[in-house]
């Protein structure tokens, strides 16, 4: 006498059970995948973060070297240096008549700063550009005139 019933069952059963086996790893292979995903843009906001940051640090040192030497009287002068990079990138920073500019690494920053006239070889010009690892030297000249001049050598490109 035979019975078929029961070892079908067995067979049946060993295949629920590796169905089950599979689908539960597909399951945790999904959550770790959904959870290396949040780690890496934790890790990329956390990097964005610290490079805003750089930039605003240095936006807010150069700022305040300008309004220093605005507020002070004519003649005085102050030397900056500016980093080569800033998050690994080169950048340019606009001077206008009352604000400055970040450019760099595919990001802005803006400042303001004392309202004065700026000048560059004796001439009223709109704009001032300074470049990353560049020596500057701030003067102050009669009637809130500015100049930034470079000193030394430029590198600029």
């Amino acid at each position: 006498y035979f019975n078929f019933h029961s070892n079908s069952i067995d067979m049946n059963n060993k295949g629920f059970i590796s169905i089950q086996y599979l689908f539960s790893i597909f399951l945790l292979i999904l959550i770790a995948i959904f959870i290396l995903s949040l780690s890496f843009n934790s890790i990329s906001s956390q990097q964005n973060i610290e490079n805003h940051l750089s930039s605003r640090i240095l936006l807010d040192a150069v700022s305040d070297n300008i309004n220093q030497v605005s507020s002070n009287g004519e003649g005085y002068s102050k030397e900056i240096k500016l980093p080569a990079k800033i998050s690994g990138n080169q950048y340019k920073i606009k001077v206008t008549k009352n604000s400055i500019v970040f450019h760099g690494g595919g990001k802005m920053a803006k400042n303001k700063i004392q309202p004065v006239i700026l000048v560059k070889d004796s001439m009223k010009v709109n704009e001032i550009e300074l470049y990353s690892g560049n020596n500057y030297v701030i003067r102050k000249y009669e009637d809130s005139k500015l100049s930034i001049d470079s000193k030394g050598w430029d590198n600029i490109g």
